[in-house]
């Protein structure tokens, strides 16, 4: 897998606050994502998938960054279930 880096800076989009990708990066238009933000400001943006509990797809079938998003927000609900 090839790493590609790239200087952005955000801009003000109404009342939001967003930023454009590179064309490089071969995003196509109306592509959705799930965005996590880590405790250092790190921003993880995973194209959005069906959710594979509610699906008929195989969870092993999912690749594995999105597998691994999947696992960590099923961890994240069990908690809060126990709470």
């Amino acid at each position: 897998m090839k790493i590609s880096i790239h200087h952005i800076v955000t801009q003000k989009v109404g009342n939001s606050v967003g930023f454009s990708l590179p064309a490089s990066f071969k995003v196509e238009v109306g592509t959705e994502y799930t965005i996590h933000q880590k405790s250092d400001g790190s921003l993880i943006l995973i194209p959005k998938i069906s959710n594979p509990y509610t699906s008929d797809a195989k969870f092993e079938d999912v690749p594995g960054p999105e597998r691994e998003a999947w696992e960590n927000l099923a961890m994240e609900e069990l908690r809060h279930a126990e709470d």
